[in-house]
């Protein structure tokens, strides 16, 4: 009885010490568990989604007439008044300067002048010519003859000289405006003479108004000639009341523009130049503009943030999370997967192959990872 109750007893301190021991084994298994997942890298994930890349673009420029006309007055006269006012809308043949003609005035004064003592020879000359007739002296007729249409020839000649001097005075004593425009830049100034410089420049408002502005070449990709921009917004309204057609294109422009928003694309490429027809009211020329650009491409694909993506020798790749599942909870391991990248912005790429809709990558680590490498993962906010 005594043995039995001996042999129970060392059963249960087995038991107890075995299941001590199991446990022991656990915490510690436990604790190595935990301690490795304290070293290993952090990863923040994000799903991908598949749609459609947007390209988007804010820029600014100004409005200029499409077309501008600078009048020269080629006489150089003196301006004597000036009838308009910078950024005044003209009709066409109003009159818009005044010159003072003196010059021209004094000198066709005197040549009215010469054409009436001209006038006042012809009486002797016809006379001389009447005496000779009368005497029957041939020479003498010969010689009055010539001196008489000699002198009609200086008269018709004077006559002539008044008349261009007059024609110069009507054309050159103002100037018109040759088209209905708005008056840009007025150089000419009372009192001093034309220097030879335009005295007055005009816009044409038949020919409407334009801007020109550089886009990314990878915005420009998506745009046409034809196409409309409805997104014009005069600097300080809060409505957009401009649109525009593309004009023309011009492509590879490596510059960049220094007109643009923060919250645009950007590129660090060639730019592209578009000339841009305006539609709207009440434009002068000079008024600044914001333009915003916004295009979204047909063709579908997985859409990922950039800073995901990594390049080498063999190509473009992220890395995806493959999950295990083990007694002491799940493993998660950086898996290297090849992209296609088949066009981007400024902080989306769009991929083809490798991917699929909701799939898991990782966008950020606190260490290099390696392709198969355990990782902690954290969910992106």
């Amino acid at each position: 009885m005594l043995e039995e109750v001996i042999s129970r007893s060392r059963k249960r301190k087995v038991s107890i010490i075995a299941g001590l021991f199991t446990g022991l084994l656990l915490v510690l298994t436990f604790a190595g568990n935990t301690l490795q997942a304290l070293t290993l890298p952090k990863v923040v994930i994000t799903s991908v989604n598949k749609g459609s890349l947007v390209h988007s673009y804010v820029g600014r420029s100004t409005i200029n007439p499409e077309e501008e006309r600078e009048l020269i007055h080629p006489s150089g006269w003196k301006v004597d008044k000036v009838l308009v006012k910078k950024g005044e809308m003209v009709h066409k043949g109003q009159v818009l300067i005044q010159y003072d003609g003196s010059e021209v005035k004094q000198q066709m004064a005197v040549e009215q002048s010469a054409l009436k003592k001209l006038n006042l020879s012809m009486e002797l000359l016809e006379y001389n010519v009447i005496q000779a007739m009368q005497e029957e002296d041939e020479a003498l007729l010969i010689s009055a003859s010539s001196a008489f249409e000699t002198a009609k020839l200086d008269i018709a000649a004077q006559q002539q000289q008044i008349e261009n001097l007059k024609h110069t005075l009507s054309v050159n004593r103002q100037m018109v405006a040759p088209f209905d425009g708005i008056v840009i830049e007025i150089g000419a100034m009372e009192g001093l003479s034309s220097t030879g410089k335009p005295d007055i420049t005009m816009s044409h408002l038949a020919k409407g108004y334009g801007l020109e502005m550089y886009v990314p070449s990878g915005i420009a990709t998506t745009l046409s000639v034809g196409d409309v921009l409805d997104n014009i917004m005069l600097e300080g309204k809060e409505e957009p009341s401009i649109t525009g057609e593309i004009e023309r294109i011009e492509e590879d422009m490596n510059s960049l523009s220094p007109d643009v928003n923060e919250d645009a694309e950007k590129s660090s490429g060639s730019m592209t130049r578009l000339f841009v027809k305006l539609k709207g009211s009440g434009l002068s020329g000079g008024e600044q503009v914001r333009i915003s650009i916004v295009k979204t491409k047909s063709s579908e694909g997985i859409l990922i943030p950039n800073k995901a993506i990594h390049k080498d020798s063999q190509g473009a790749y992220v890395y995806t999370i493959k999950e295990t599942q083990g007694p002491l909870g799940n493993a998660y391991y950086a898996v290297r997967t090849s992209i296609q990248i088949t066009d981007s912005n400024s902080h989306t790429t769009s991929v083809v192959g490798g991917l699929f809709d909701q799939q898991e990558i990782i966008v950020d680590s606190s260490d290099l990872i390696m392709d198969g490498a355990r990782v902690n993962v954290y969910n992106q906010n």
